[in-house]
């Protein structure tokens, strides 16, 4: 449970959310704080929004009060009941201005039934500084598209983050990326479902 996160800000903030089942796990939400703090992007971009989404939001919101400039979460999402949830937690929060939750859906073999255009007018020309990959659920191998997709809306060296990598859907996905133009695959961080990492690259 969230409860026993070390993080006291994120302890609070999902204190009665059950971590590592369909949620990240609580070792990778702390490893990616420890990171945000760290690195400090403005932008970021999500897939699949959850308890994760909270996270983003609240180092968002604590970013944006400690610069005098807005830090922002776009976080795609699937499924329309869990945009909805996700959005009235947000609110119950005082999070919601920080995120723009757009619903995404995909096909039953888990491909995008939307194009580039959704994100342009979405991102109105900004730059991801980060990407979390944590979705769309569906069969084997589904998430192949999402960073693909995505790059053109990095910053050169965006990091980027691939939950459930130790899958081999993901092991293969991984593999793939590492053979484009524009992706690097840096490995895996070896806790809860297997977090990989890397960077996109000019």
């Amino acid at each position: 449970m969230g409860a026993t996160l070390a993080v006291p800000e994120l302890r609070q903030l999902l204190a009665d959310d059950e971590l590592g089942t369909w949620a990240l796990d609580h070792r990778t939400l702390e490893f990616l704080w420890e990171c945000l703090g760290r690195e400090q992007p403005s932008v970021i971009v999500e897939v699949g929004a959850g308890a994760s989404t909270l996270v983003l939001a609240r180092y968002a919101a604590s970013r944006s009060v400690e610069t005098g400039t807005p830090h922002i979460v776009f976080s795609l999402e699937q499924g329309h009941d869990v945009k909805e949830k996700v959005e009235r937690r947000l609110e119950e929060q005082g999070l919601a201005e920080h995120v723009h939750v757009i619903h995404a859906p995909v096909s039953a073999q888990g491909t995008p039934e939307w194009g580039s255009e959704l994100l342009r007018e979405a991102f109105d020309a900004r730059r991801a500084d980060w990407v979390l990959i944590d979705g769309p659920a569906g069969p084997e191998g589904c998430r192949a598209w999402t960073l693909p997709l995505l790059r053109e809306f990095c910053r050169p060296g965006a990091h980027w983050f691939l939950d459930d990598s130790f899958r081999d859907g993901e092991l293969r996905i991984l593999r793939e990326w590492s053979r484009l133009p524009g992706v690097a695959v840096e490995g895996i961080y070896p806790f809860g479902k297997g977090l990989a990492t890397g960077r996109v690259t000019p």
